[in-house]
């Protein structure tokens, strides 16, 4: 067994999980626990032990290197000595993505994330171990790549760690991991003030107290078709809206879907948090029966009550010509002409809902807790029928509007450099048959 350095505090449940990574021949480990029972810790402290050793390679992963540069390094070097952590924040190439430790040993800082597929970067590597950090947050595919990139000797070791409410019944974890896990509870961390836990009891329901502390599998869902939770909720107080309004205004990532049909149209408001890396829903509008014009007027007065201007929105859905106003003109003719930002677009249904569903299910996508329409529309405007999905209800119209933003901007359609505004296609094309 190899010889565990107590530099730092380990509750019971910690030393534990480091006595079965470190003192047995298994390969790989997942660690499921509650919010702040110490799973990071525990796991960037097990890591330090290896580069201990001299001459290994780490690797610790995110889905995001933003991520890990904010709270998964800082972890591992705020359980180091001080010798050790002086040493590596001198020895640090953000560049490469690598850090040096005294021992000669190297921590590599890749991401893995599924987005562009960045999990392909660790290809060509060789690891001793690999920390996945909030694993549930990646893809199977990530994990997989990650087993066969830990194969250096003369130690191989993978730890996954995971807040259980995150990893359902249906999520890759489960079904690989499930029997056997190891758990540390909210509770078994007795570093935690009490205020703390007494405010997640206060919080949530019993049964939700139990998902978020550590326990089972999965949170509790609000819809049967949707991985739309609590946590896809958010709730800000006015001060942090209004914070994130000036901010937002400032970033210019507003995005917009719609969804126009024959007599009916959906518009709903989104917005990409460079930070958070989140879509926030943020509002939905509908309309029936007017003419064109007046929605797309009345549309600009409705952005300008949140203090956005019509053209600092990248709208994107079905907006073709299924309807025309009375000099034959198509709902995008009309939205181009009054300066709006268009591209249409109509994802497969199929293939779109489950980019949604997966965004969502990783909290990815958040609503606003005030765009009640939006959150209904997830809630109950598609069913899924064996092995179909059908729109039933009035709310169909919104979801589809909320669908095809998401698929548009995780698709990678989302990059703002990359995109040329519709209204100037259509000045162009006009420029062109004038000529």
């Amino acid at each position: 067994m190899m010889e565990i350095k107590d530099e730092i505090e380990l509750t019971e449940k910690q030393r534990e999980f480091v006595e079965k990574v470190l003192g047995t021949p298994e390969f790989q480990f997942l660690l499921l626990g509650g919010y702040g029972a110490g799973k990071t810790t525990v796991c960037s402290y097990i890591v330090l032990q290896i580069l201990r050793i001299g001459g290994t390679k780490c690797l610790i992963t995110r889905e995001t290197e933003k991520n890990i540069f904010n709270t998964l390094l800082p972890t591992v070097l705020a359980v180091a000595t001080q010798p050790e952590r002086e040493y590596m924040i001198e020895h640090k190439n953000e560049k490469d993505g690598v850090v040096i430790h005294p021992a000669g040993s190297e921590l590599y800082i890749l991401s893995t994330g599924e987005m562009r597929k960045q999990f392909e970067k660790i290809k060509g590597y060789e690891f001793n171990c690999a920390f996945v950090d909030e694993a549930s947050l990646l893809s199977e595919d990530a994990y997989l790549e990650i087993v066969r990139r830990v194969r250096r000797p003369p130690i191989q070791k993978l730890i996954l760690a995971a807040t259980s409410a995150d990893v359902g019944y249906d999520h890759w974890l489960y079904k690989r991991f499930a029997g056997r896990e190891f758990r540390i509870r909210t509770q078994d961390n007795p570093y935690l003030p009490q205020t703390y836990i007494d405010i997640l009891k206060q919080t949530h329901s019993e049964e939700e107290f139990r998902a978020i502390s550590g326990e089972g599998w999965g949170r509790i869902k609000r819809s049967k078709t949707y991985n739309l939770t609590e946590e896809n909720i958010w709730r800000p107080t006015s001060e942090e809206l209004q914070s994130k309004l000036l901010k937002w205004t400032k970033d210019r990532m507003f995005y917009g879907g719609i969804d126009w049909g024959v007599a009916n149209m959906a518009v709903v408001l989104g917005v990409w948090d460079i930070d958070d890396e989140v879509f926030y829903f943020l509002a939905s509008w509908e309309y029936q029966n007017e003419h064109l014009i007046k929605i797309a007027q009345d549309l600009k007065e409705q952005l300008q009550k949140w203090g956005i201007r019509h053209d600092e929105v990248y709208f994107v859905g079905d907006i073709g010509g299924k309807r025309k106003d009375w000099r034959g003109q198509s709902a995008f003719e009309i939205f181009t002409d009054e300066g709006f930002n268009v591209v249409h677009m109509t994802p497969p249904l199929l293939e779109s809902f489950q980019k949604e569903n997966f965004y969502l299910g990783k909290r990815k996508i958040k609503i606003y807790h005030k765009a009640q329409r939006i959150i209904a529309s997830y809630e109950g405007a598609y069913e899924i029928r064996g092995d179909s999905l059908e729109k039933k209800g009035e709310l169909e119209h919104v979801k589809d509007a909320c669908r095809y933003v998401v698929y548009y901007f995780f698709s990678g359609g989302g990059r703002i450099t990359d995109y040329v505004p519709g209204y100037i296609l259509q000045r162009e094309v006009k420029k062109q048959n004038a000529n």
